[in-house]
């Protein structure tokens, strides 16, 4: 089995490595950030930020918080393949995107999804699209993983698939998250992730901002959980996909990214004013104010 190297290069379809090779990078990109240089401690102690430069001169970032939720319920939202359901669901909750679609399904645990962001003016919509694999390991401590990598759907033979991404300047992240079970019942969660905003955006900008951006989203996941997620009906799971559809984790991932864009956008420009941070995170949060659990 080749090393896999996880970075910010996007894959044709036909150049994605196995299943097993990605879960293998991912754990050792995991065991390398236990290394990172430690950054500010967000939410009230919750999350604990690191950050790295690779020797590429990428730039990462990691985020670890421990909760009382059982693993089972952890993974069941974040590991398993389950998609939002319904459109009143995207309203409420993620008002950014605007059109979530399976390009192709590779396997039970692996799929390529394109996401299409919308924002008002001046910035232009994003588009991310990714492979998105996932993996569980039952023995102990039970430890599951989602990785994303960006993928690129211009190359020749993959015109069918090209004409189901919206338009709209291309973003990139990388993304991996680690859930394990812990010895004294909690769930420790755990995210790497290196992305770059495109277009106008400064990145230095964007990297400044990333790391309370992606600690926003563990509260954010949250309150999601027990507001909306244990109210009946309010996602099903997709059925219609043979048991591969759209993973939280997903929006998780990718939001973090687009986190920074609404900041940068909207907070450090003249429409600041406009659209006050309240109607910014609103989006991000939901009603309410995050609780921490």
């Amino acid at each position: 089995m080749d090393a896999v190297t996880l970075d910010l290069t996007p894959r044709r379809p036909s150049e994605i490595p196995s299943d097993g090779a990605i879960i293998s990078a991912a754990k050792s990109l995991i065991k390398d950030s236990l290394s990172w240089k430690l950054g500010k401690v967000y939410q009230n102690g919750l999350v604990q930020v690191a950050h790295a430069v690779h020797p590429d001169n990428s730039s990462w970032h990691s985020r670890v918080s421990r909760h009382t939720l059982p693993f089972d319920q952890f993974w069941a939202v974040l590991g398993h393949q389950w998609m939002p359901a319904k459109k009143a669901f995207n309203e409420k909750y993620i008002h950014e995107i605007k059109k979530v679609t399976l390009v192709k399904t590779l396997s039970q645990t692996a799929s390529i999804w394109t996401i299409l962001y919308g924002f008002p003016p001046p910035m232009s919509s994003r588009i991310f699209t990714i492979l998105q694999v996932t993996h569980l390991d039952t023995s102990e401590p039970r430890t599951g993983w989602v990785v994303h990598l960006p993928v690129d759907l211009t190359g020749p033979g993959d015109e069918a698939l090209l004409a189901l991404e919206e338009h709209g300047i291309k973003g990139r992240y990388t993304c991996v998250e680690q859930i394990m079970e812990l010895p004294d019942g909690r769930t420790e969660w755990r995210l790497v992730t290196s992305s770059t905003p495109a277009g106008s955006i400064p990145k230095s900008l964007a990297e400044k901002t990333l790391p309370a951006r992606i600690s926003l989203d563990v509260t954010s996941f949250i309150d999601w959980y027990y507001t909306c997620y244990l109210k009946p009906k309010t996602i099903e799971k997709d059925t219609t996909q043979g048991g591969s559809g759209y993973s939280l984790a997903t929006v998780g991932c990718s939001l973090a990214v687009l986190n920074v864009f609404v900041y940068v956008v909207l907070y450090r420009t003249a429409l600041a004013p406009i659209f006050p941070a309240r109607t910014a995170l609103a989006a991000i949060w939901g009603p309410g104010k995050p609780t921490q659990r």
